[in-house]
């Protein structure tokens, strides 16, 4: 999965980076992350080209909230 914009990309590489035990006092968050995802899933986020990525994602929109939560209420119903 690419990474959506450059803060993204870099927190999921500072998540590769611990989960590889290449980061040593890592951030909370970080470590919060890397409970959830594969290290290979963030890799895939991490590797990810900056080169014309916005540095942030702009905010959602209720209503891509409410798009989001239908989807994954449609598959956990699979």
């Amino acid at each position: 999965m690419p990474a959506l914009s450059q803060s993204q990309r870099k927190l999921f590489g500072m998540v590769h980076a611990y989960k590889n035990g290449k980061l040593k006092n890592a951030p909370e968050k970080i470590k919060e992350v890397a409970k959830h995802i594969s290290d290979d899933d963030a890799r895939d986020f991490a590797k990810t080209k900056s080169k014309g990525l916005p540095e942030h994602v702009k905010k959602a929109s209720p209503l891509d909230y409410m798009f989001v939560r239908g989807f994954l209420s449609r598959l956990a119903e699979r």
